[in-house]
């Protein structure tokens, strides 16, 4: 069922408040394990990928070459960011790298969203295509992961968005939990970056222990493992498409709506590739595809229609 604006708005606001009333004070956590995670910030902190990556928030845009490397996030052909922004600007380097030997865990990096610096252009008024990728117009930063831009329902708004481009550029993927058991230990990445998976996937053991090591080990290995990229060895998938209780694979409950009916899916276009980046098997392009089928006839005729063409019975 559609909600109205106003439902739309008012559940929004609901995630909103819940998600400010179930994040933790850092001082919450005991002796122990407040040292394990001040370990684990400094360790990827002290990354050559970490520093170039808050080094363009300290800026106020990412660098065209990095935009450039999102598969589905890319702005728009006319944006300025093109010509105006390849490299950081006089400075910042410095500044980040100060940052970061100061950096306490408890401080946060402030980021002011309405002051990026590109002020001479709007969006595309006739270009049809512009908008229907983007009903709402513009995003309120460059710094997002096409996937995690609901910001409305974020306890920390924009900046929780430019939180997740930043995690994704140096961790090589949102990082997301198997939440169906209590027990799982899995993790797993949602990436944004060009000639790799937009799916979101499993982390291999032996790359979910290399990551651990280097975070919390005494003695961490060099260089950092990450970012870390999936492949064809990564081949348990899931559609982000799917709503996070259809999958069960998410860090919180806010992070994504549902899509819309009728929203676009990159899975009724997609045709098999192999040896490509999305599906690992015919078989599971196929049970993407089919599941892409069910909820666009989900869609047109209702909750209650039924995978065979019949209309369910409750």
């Amino acid at each position: 069922m559609l909600q109205s604006s106003s439902e739309s708005g008012g559940a929004a606001f609901e995630l909103e408040e819940t998600a400010k009333a179930t994040q933790l004070p850092f001082d919450f956590l005991d002796d122990a394990h407040r040292e394990i995670l001040e370990r684990a910030i400094t360790r990827v902190l002290s990354t050559e990928i970490a520093e170039a990556t808050y080094a363009q928030i300290v800026d106020g845009l990412p660098l065209s070459t990095v935009a450039s490397e999102s598969s589905h996030g890319v702005p728009y052909h006319g944006h300025p960011i093109w010509r105006a922004h390849q490299e950081l600007c006089p400075g910042v380097l410095e500044k980040t790298r100060e940052f970061g030997r100061g950096f306490r865990p408890e401080t946060a990096l402030t980021f002011d969203a309405t002051n990026d610096g590109i002020v001479d252009w709007a969006p595309p008024v006739l270009d049809e295509f512009y908008w229907a990728r983007h009903p709402d117009g513009a995003l309120p930063t460059l710094f997002h992961h096409p996937w995690y831009v609901n910001h409305d329902q974020y306890p920390h708004g924009v900046a929780d968005m430019v939180g997740y481009w930043a995690e994704g550029r140096i961790f090589g993927g949102v990082v997301l939990f198997d939440r169906r058991a209590s027990e799982s230990e899995d993790v797993y990445w949602h990436p944004d970056r060009q000639n790799v998976t937009y799916r979101i996937f499993k982390l291999l053991p032996e790359q979910k222990q290399a990551l651990l090591h280097f975070l919390i080990s005494e003695n961490p290995p060099a260089p950092a493992p990450f970012p870390i990229l999936g492949d064809k060895n990564n081949r348990i998938r899931v559609d982000p498409e799917e709503s996070l209780a259809t999958t069960g694979i998410y860090r919180d409950i806010w992070e994504r709506k549902d899509r819309a009916p009728g929203a676009p899916d990159a899975r009724l276009r997609d045709v098999y590739i192999e040896h490509g980046l999305d599906y690992v098997s015919y078989a599971d392009f196929m049970a993407s595809s089919n599941r892409a089928m069910e909820r666009m006839d989900k869609d047109l005729y209702g909750e209650d229609w039924e995978s065979d063409g019949s209309w369910s019975s409750t």
